[in-house]
């Protein structure tokens, strides 16, 4: 899982995780580069890119619109991603369906850290990089956590 920059990779990537080759669309494709550039250099506060779940299991789906909920600049844990699907055991479940996330940053699982506000398991071991995000997004962060002060993980 990664933020691919060869498209062939990207695209089999895809086709393995949803069983089907994405549909190629050059203007979607500029749009989501547009809003993504914005959204990184703080310009735009959501992304607006239209996704297709339909290849994913229900349960992945559901994980992915979830999180694609979380608001900008909060936090939710494992555990109350769980919880809000009404399978309060499932946490690790969760982390496991935001690890296949065909799409980082668009549907933000970078907003989903640990009960203690730790931060784990972003694009394979890039924990930087969901640091990076949400400091972007204005979580206080120390190291690899959510820093103290910085507002409850819920």
């Amino acid at each position: 899982m990664g933020l691919a920059t060869e498209e062939a990779r990207f695209v089999r990537r895809i086709a393995e995780q949803v069983g089907r080759r994405p549909a190629r669309s050059p203007q979607h494709l500029q749009e989501a580069r547009r809003q993504l550039e914005a959204y990184l250099r703080g310009e735009q506060r959501a992304l607006e890119v239209e996704v297709d779940l339909s290849g994913v299991s229900p349960f992945h789906r559901a994980v992915l619109e979830a999180a694609r909920r979380i608001p900008r600049g909060s936090v939710v844990s494992y555990g109350e991603m769980a919880r809000r699907l009404h399978r309060p055991r499932a946490g690790r479940a969760v982390g496991q369906a935001l690890a296949h996330n065909p799409v980082p940053v668009v549907i933000p699982c970078h907003r989903v850290v640990s009960g203690e506000g730790r931060l784990q398991g972003y694009l394979g071991d890039r924990i930087g990089l969901k640091a990076k995000l949400l400091k972007l997004e204005g979580v206080p962060m120390a190291g690899d956590r959510i820093a103290v002060g910085g507002g409850r993980v819920s």
